[in-house]
């Protein structure tokens, strides 16, 4: 996924700004697909404890 795919759904853009650079880093490198804000939160916590964060 890009930024603008985030940026489509103004819950999931608002969430994904607040996260650490880093943490949005992973999510737009790894191209994680998420179709919810639950998913995108799993998958936030999940690269937070990955970075240590």
């Amino acid at each position: 996924m890009d930024m603008a795919f985030y940026m489509r759904d103004p819950r999931l853009w608002e969430y994904f700004i607040s996260l650490p650079s880093p943490v949005r880093a992973a999510l737009l490198r790894h191209e994680v697909y998420v179709s919810s804000l639950g998913e995108l939160q799993t998958m936030a916590e999940h690269f937070r404890h990955e970075l240590e964060l």
